[in-house]
């Protein structure tokens, strides 16, 4: 029994050593991701891959292009659905997207655990329930067993 392929979470930042730490925790749990760098092809991925959500990650001194992204996010209306967490680790930043008060989406300032993480990502992410394994009793047994 294989995993079924589930919908792409597009983690988007320029920090690859963040996508590494993401896909290190949201990847053994079966969520599928795709990285994308900070940049203005983001608007039309998003338009052709339609991921289920996207985590958008940017520092300080990103703040700028990561706002410009997320607000072009919100106001093309091929992509304003879909919902964007935003992972931040500067606090005017953090401002400056709450104070937007955009439809889908959420602001979270880093750090965070794995366990915030996964519980973040599951609110736009199903999980697939873990695998049994192959030589589990429960897969041999008939209901009239």
């Amino acid at each position: 029994m294989d995993r079924p392929i589930l919908p792409t979470l597009l983690i988007a930042t320029d920090t690859w050593e963040l996508v590494y730490d993401y896909n290190r925790i949201l990847v053994p749990r079966g969520i599928r991701t795709a990285p994308h760098p900070l940049n203005h092809r983001l608007l039309t991925r998003v338009r052709e891959h339609q991921p289920v959500a996207i985590l958008l990650d940017f520092s300080a001194a990103e703040r700028d292009h990561g706002l410009f992204l997320l607000d072009a996010l919100r106001h093309d209306p091929r992509t304003a659905a879909c919902p964007v967490l935003v992972m931040l680790d500067d606090p005017v930043a953090y401002t400056a997207v709450t104070d937007r008060a955009y439809p889908h989406v959420r602001a979270q300032l880093k750090p965070v655990s794995a366990e915030l993480l996964l519980l973040l990502v599951g609110e736009y992410v199903p999980t697939p329930p873990p695998l049994l394994p192959r030589n589990d009793p429960a897969l041999l047994m008939h209901a009239d067993d």
